[in-house]
């Protein structure tokens, strides 16, 4: 049994369970709501397929909205520096959660001004790496008063033998102060197992109490961004 790692055990400690429980719930039904609702409409094909990324990310943004409202989280609808996108905020405990659509679990979200803002924060997440070990140390909260972390959340659709397999992600992932990569990157379903196990004491879990819990969630490490266009987040969104 190990213990947690502190971004772990800061997104546990400040994130009341049943805000992930519901996003995870509603994935599914906002995804298919936002298919029907893009191929329902008077368009070809091509126009929907279009349409439809961008009401994942539109759904999903209003879902987070409702369900910090709902667990008592402060949360303002906030406006990019260049007055071309809004995106909800959301202030848990110490984390400042902002959410993107991405086209994959690893996609690094575009750069742009608000979101350097946002992740200027982060200063504190920057940590050493031993050559020796091959290996970063995990950074440790200290004394810092927030951190910025990405609700990010898409959908992946492989091809096998003809055949179409979509599958759902949805995860959370601290950026560096500077934008080029994630500290690191978790499972939201992994981080969910985590709630009050071995009675420790952590957000939306009424039980207190010592003791380590496992280290169930797969965080990745030092990711190298990858720079192409976030499908329904266009690059020069938020300017």
């Amino acid at each position: 049994m190990q213990p947690l790692e502190s971004l772990q055990r800061l997104i546990l400690n400040s994130v009341p369970e049943s805000f992930f429980a519901r996003l995870s719930a509603r994935q599914a039904v906002l995804y298919e709501e936002a298919r029907a609702m893009a191929f329902s409409a008077p368009w070809g094909n091509p126009e929907a397929e279009s349409v439809f990324p961008i009401n994942r990310r539109a759904l999903m943004e209003n879902e987070v909205r409702r369900s910090a409202r709902e667990n008592k989280l402060s949360c303002d609808d906030s406006r990019h520096l260049g007055d071309n996108c809004g995106y909800v905020l959301v202030q848990a405990g110490k984390l400042r959660i902002t959410t993107h659509h991405v086209d994959k679990p690893t996609r690094f979200v575009p750069p742009c001004r608000s979101r350097q803002q946002n992740a200027a924060v982060n200063d504190w997440l920057d940590t050493p790496y031993f050559e020796e070990l091959l290996q970063e140390l995990p950074p440790r909260l200290g004394d810092a008063d927030s951190a910025n972390v990405y609700l990010l959340h898409g959908l992946i659709v492989e091809k096998r033998a003809g055949k179409s397999y979509p599958s759902l992600f949805m995860r959370m992932a601290f950026p560096d102060a500077e934008l080029a990569r994630y500290v690191c990157n978790y499972d939201v379903l992994d981080l969910l197992q985590l709630y009050g196990a071995d009675g420790e004491s952590v957000a939306g879990s009424p039980n207190g109490g010592g003791g380590s819990l496992p280290d169930n969630a797969r965080p990745v490490l030092n990711i190298k961004p990858e720079k192409e266009a976030v499908t329904g987040e266009p690059k020069k969104r938020g300017g």
